[in-house]
């Protein structure tokens, strides 16, 4: 799902200029449609083990970060 909304900013949304609500919400519809027109399937890349290994080095950057805002890894 994630994948599919950067789509929809990367594609449509980013570069538009939008004057009214009623434009964006068109925009919006137009581009779904389109979009459902030619379905593709989305697979996954990285093994369960990469992702895993992924959410454990930003974990542990995210603590780091705290660590040194906080001010005890002075």
């Amino acid at each position: 799902m994630e994948r599919w909304f950067k789509e929809l900013t990367d594609k449509r949304v980013r570069w538009g200029t939008f004057r009214r609500e009623l434009e964006l919400i068109e925009a919006l519809k137009l581009f779904m449609k389109r979009y459902s027109e030619v379905p593709r399937p989305f697979s996954w890349r990285p093994t369960a083990d990469q992702i895993l290994e992924k959410v454990r080095w930003n974990r542990l950057n995210v603590d780091l970060s705290r660590t040194l805002h906080s001010g005890q890894g002075r």
